[in-house]
């Protein structure tokens, strides 16, 4: 850690607030955050390696923003420092994702992979909110079900990839650490069939279409990949956001609207059916992240 003195604080105050102004307005962090700084403080940071400049003026290297610390720092500019360290994970998970988007289309084991694990990741998440009438029709207890029902998450998330692919959780591990994922360990549960029966999953698996599936399990991915970096602040989520829905669309050719809309569709079919869902919220756990 570099830690900067706080008579800094001014000229470190003007290039923050730069870097998170710029990205806001759709300039990607690794073009923003020029500043017309000069002077002795500007120097120590390009002497420190901590900041650069060139014809455009000064700003923040962000491959080193996350080892800056600042001494005695006002609680403004340390929100606004820890913004940018968090715009900074945000371009790392941008650069994983743009990886994997260029690789998708060469590799049906990779795109098989991921929507296993960005289906995974969404049911996982959901906790399956059912009544509790429905949990106990099927004998289980409402407790046993909140336990017990995302652990099934892999199961259902393969019974919807297999749709298309022959996949397991051994191939897709193995074929995600090539694309520097690391598939977390899954713990299965022994009430599987209770959990499909009270879900009506056959049902609901219907509805699942191949593009739905693609684009669902890339945006949770990207979901999945903040959380991990612990990134919180808006100004880096809408940047990831922005980033993924670009390459959704760029490299497999998945429309925004289209998508929202598709989904939509598919919960209030799920909701509404005949099969008795009205027992069961859909839309906690068929979503979009964001």
């Amino acid at each position: 850690m570099v830690v900067i003195p706080k008579n800094h604080s001014m000229v470190i105050r003007e290039m923050l607030e730069r870097l998170v102004d710029d990205v806001e307005r759709g300039t990607h962090p690794l073009e923003a955050g020029w500043v017309g700084s000069k002077g002795p403080k500007a120097d120590l940071l390009i002497e420190l390696e901590l900041a650069e400049k060139n014809h455009k003026g000064t700003r923040f290297r962000l491959d080193r923003i996350m080892e800056i610390e600042l001494d005695k720092p006002d609680g403004d500019v340390e929100d606004l420092l820890n913004v940018c360290k968090d715009i900074a994970k945000a371009v790392k998970v941008e650069q994983l994702i743009a990886k994997i988007a260029g690789e998708l289309l060469s590799s049906e084991d990779l795109q098989a992979s991921i929507v296993l694990f960005g289906l995974w990741r969404m049911l996982e998440t959901s906790e399956f909110p059912v009544s509790v009438d429905e949990v106990l029709r099927a004998n289980l207890s409402p407790d046993k079900w909140y336990v017990e029902a995302p652990k099934a998450s892999l199961d259902l998330a393969l019974s919807v990839t297999r749709k298309w692919w022959d996949i397991n959780a051994e191939k897709a591990a193995k074929c995600l650490s090539a694309s520097d994922l690391t598939f977390p360990q899954i713990i299965r549960t022994d009430v599987i069939k209770e959990i499909k029966m009270v879900l009506r999953w056959e049902k609901a698996l219907e509805l699942f279409t191949k593009k739905e599936s693609k684009a669902l399990a890339f945006l949770w991915l990207g979901d999945y990949l903040s959380v991990s970096e612990r990134i919180v602040y808006p100004e880096a989520l809408a940047f990831i956001q922005s980033s993924i829905w670009e390459h959704l669309e760029k490299d497999l050719g998945i429309i925004r609207l289209k998508i929202v809309e598709q989904v939509e569709k598919m919960i209030d079919v799920l909701s509404f059916s005949q099969f008795g869902s009205l027992k069961i919220s859909w839309v906690e756990i068929v979503r979009l992240p964001w």
